[in-house]
């Protein structure tokens, strides 16, 4: 997996985790993440010099968000 990907992914299980022990739910918390990914990209798409829009980044930076989401609805 390439290292752009795994940063993606644990800015999705940071965002999650930071907005749930402030207090928010999981589904509050998942969106953040989902804001936040779409943000970054719509980010890149503006910044066409230095960055490039890819949905593999978006989905990186959701799946963190679900696998920190699923384990804490598994505990």
């Amino acid at each position: 997996m390439p290292v752009d990907k795994v940063k993606h992914f644990l800015a999705g299980v940071l965002i999650f985790t930071f907005c749930f022990i402030l207090g928010s739910n999981h589904w509050f918390s998942m969106v953040m993440v989902i804001i936040a990914g779409v943000g970054k990209e719509v980010y890149d798409y503006y910044h066409p010099q230095q960055h490039t829009v890819e949905v593999l980044d978006l989905l990186a930076t959701i799946a963190g968000g679900i696998v920190v989401c699923l384990g804490l609805l598994l505990i």
